[in-house]
């Protein structure tokens, strides 16, 4: 058992230390949903955004809260809490 390491494997995540991040959005062709590109570089995904307001345009700067991440190597779902501003 010396030298050895120990492993383990994560069956669950319970909750979560952040869920609100700030990016800059990408409005996808026909305006009906976006990608967030998050300013915090251990986001490694970006954040999908399915319901946006008919006036946001890309390279605006928004914030966004976490909804549902059900698969890591897939993008997480999120809703937009706050439109900050032009980028």
């Amino acid at each position: 058992m010396v030298g050895e390491r120990i492993t383990g494997e994560v069956v669950k995540i319970i909750s979560r230390k952040k869920t609100r991040f700030a990016g800059t959005v990408n409005v996808e062709k026909g305006g009906k949903f976006a990608f967030l590109t998050a300013d915090d570089f251990k986001m490694y995904v970006s954040i999908f955004i399915p319901k946006i307001p008919l006036n946001l345009k890309s390279n605006t700067k928004i914030l966004v809260e976490m909804i549902s991440w059900t698969d890591i190597k897939r993008s997480l779902v999120g809703k937009i809490l706050k439109i900050i501003g032009n980028r």
